[in-house]
């Protein structure tokens, strides 16, 4: 009987064993069921993203095309005048680099313009279309943690038919999602979205959806409640800005629609409406032809009364020498044909340009000639100080350098020192630029009239345009004297130290005060140092560092060396000055005194 009971309960532990193992196969069973009916909803999930995304822009491209058919292609006005469409000069790129410019540059013309009587079909399908990625981006998120379980089996659980079923899963789901991403990406690109600078047409394609993945990730799923941007919070120049949804066009802004091999298309919102109530935009189109760039402009309007988008005034092409990518960078600037007059003012007439244009070469000649009086001021002073210093058998200041550079050096030298003579010849160049960006301003405001003559006042309008390009190109130069007049003053800087820009090709210059100015009463101390790229011998390169400390006598002018003191280092192969700036400025380098 014991036996029998002993037999007994080691068949109960036995069974109980069974049945613990049964119901932890049927728990991992009924996981990975549930994980491979979790992928399976994904996948679906991801399909109908996809599909829906794709029919989407093909119904916006198709609402799209028939907008512009009907608003776009000009009209009959009053008297059987013709009034051309916003975009019929367009052609200068390949057909379906036009079909793109012209689809582009009307939906953002419709979503500019767009307003609570102004929706038009397209404006809709995009609302759809950016609901659409936004869905399809969270999807793709969202797939994460099902790939990440999929790829999970335990180890005493492995079952190879299970785990190829699961394995089938993942892959099937990766390429459900790698779909669904790149719809979402080619619907983005198909609303008017400020393009980066691409070097294909995928790159350009993978850097609009990691911009629209940074902004997301920034917040732009609660984009709709955030303030719109000022038109002052621009990009910084150089580096792209996230994204976000929906699409926000702010105004004054340059966007580039279409960024293709030797073409740009660029349309900027004015932000503001001409005296029929039409919203206007300026247009530019840059196409690559040989070593040239030709630059075309227009300005057009959206009617939203009626619904037709119409040419407003044509303005001459031009030709600028370079390659596109620089040439399009360089020039980003508002220009005339940018501005609107001011509504204060009495209406402009040739004559009142003629004038301001008399005035702003009068102007630009008066900065010229206040630099050429402060350089000759800091020469003659110079001169003077060097044949002192020679007279007295003292070795010059700034000694095997330029002379050109040597009197840059003076010059900020007695500038921080606060030479009176010096500091009244620059603030000369000062108040001559002052003036001359009040003969801008001035030249803007009645040139500006010429946006308003159209090609239909004959006469008037050539004499206007050329009104127009005489303007531009006198601002331009004085634009180019303001850079020269800036460079040849000492930094208009406050602080007790800088670093200036290179006065030559391998030179770095320091200056700063010293904290301690009361060991020479009365004198302003400047520590000067100039970092210099040398070859010591064959095939060996070294930076000299010269520390030197000058006294500047504000009354007098006089600079006085009263200690120096000069430190080699060595630089590896490819090194860079700058490298060796960076590496030991911030090493003390004590100067004796004389």
């Amino acid at each position: 009987m014991k036996l029998l009971g002993a037999r007994i309960d080691a068949w109960a532990a036995r069974l109980s064993l069974v049945l613990l193992l049964t119901a932890g196969g049927a728990a991992q069973t009924s996981r990975q069921a549930a994980d491979l009916a979790d992928a399976d909803r994904v996948i679906e999930g991801l399909r109908q993203t996809t599909r829906d995304l794709n029919e989407a822009v093909k119904h916006f491209h198709s609402d799209l095309d028939v907008a512009v058919a009907r608003y776009d292609r000009g009209y009959r006005a009053a008297g059987v005048r013709l009034v051309p469409g916003a975009d019929s000069d367009l052609a200068g790129g390949t057909a379906d680099v036009i079909l793109e410019a012209t689809r582009k540059l009307a939906a953002f013309r419709m979503l500019a313009a767009r307003n609570e009587k102004y929706e038009p079909p397209p404006v809709v399908d995009m609302d759809g279309i950016q609901h659409l990625v936004a869905e399809a981006h969270q999807r793709v998120a969202d797939s994460a943690s099902v790939l990440r379980r999929l790829l999970v089996v335990s180890v005493k659980d492995f079952d190879p038919r299970r785990d190829a079923e699961a394995k089938a899963r993942h892959d099937h789901l990766l390429k459900e999602r790698a779909a669904t991403e790149e719809a979402a990406k080619q619907a983005w690109l198909a609303l008017p979205i400020d393009l980066p600078e691409p070097d294909s047409s995928e790159e350009s394609s993978q850097k609009a959806w990691d911009l629209l993945s940074r902004g997301w990730s920034n917040g732009a799923r609660t984009a709709q409640s955030a303030p719109a941007p000022s038109s002052a919070q621009a990009p910084v120049a150089g580096k792209a800005a996230a994204v976000a949804i929906p699409i926000r066009i702010e105004k004054r802004r340059r966007v580039t629609l279409v960024s293709a091999l030797s073409y740009r298309m660029a349309v900027t919102d004015s932000g503001i409406e001409d005296a029929d109530g039409r919203s206007l935009f300026y247009q530019e189109e840059w196409i690559q032809r040989g070593i040239s760039v030709i630059r075309m402009r227009w300005r057009v309007a959206v009617d939203t009364a009626t619904g037709e988008h119409i040419l407003v005034k044509r303005y001459p092409a031009i030709e600028l020498r370079g390659e596109l990518d620089d040439v399009y960078r360089s020039i980003d600037r508002y220009s005339l044909w940018y501005l609107e007059p001011p509504d204060e003012t009495d209406r402009s007439s040739p004559e009142k340009v003629e004038v301001a244009l008399s005035d702003l070469g009068d102007a630009r000649a008066a900065v010229r000639a206040a630099v050429d009086e402060f350089q000759n001021a800091t020469r003659a002073s110079l001169a003077r100080h060097d044949r002192d210093r020679l007279a007295a058998g003292m070795p010059l200041l700034d000694a095997g350098l330029a002379p050109p550079i040597r009197e840059s050096l003076y010059a900020i030298r007695a500038h921080l020192g606060g030479v009176r003579t010096d500091l009244d010849a620059e603030t000369n160049v000062w108040q001559s630029l002052g003036a001359g960006e009040r003969a801008v301003a001035e030249l803007e405001s009645v040139a500006s009239w010429a946006n308003r003559v159209t090609e239909a006042q004959i006469g008037a309008a050539a004499e206007w345009e050329g009104l127009l390009a005489r303007s531009e190109k006198e601002i331009d130069l004085f634009r180019a004297t303001e850079i020269e007049a800036a460079a040849a003053l000492p930094p208009n800087s406050s602080q007790a130290e800088a670093r200036f820009p290179a006065l030559q090709r391998g030179v770095i210059v320091r200056i700063r005060r010293p904290t301690q100015q009361n060991a020479l009463k009365g004198l302003i101390l400047c520590r000067q140092e100039i970092w210099h790229m040398e070859n010591s011998m064959p095939g060996m390169r070294e930076v000299r560092r010269t520390a030197t400390l000058v006294a500047v006598d504000p009354q007098s002018g006089s600079q006085t060396v009263i200690g120096g003191k000069t430190k080699y280092y060595p630089v590896d192969a490819g090194g860079l000055l700058e490298q060796i700036f960076d590496q030991y400025a911030a090493e003390d380098l004590p100067i004796p005194s004389i």
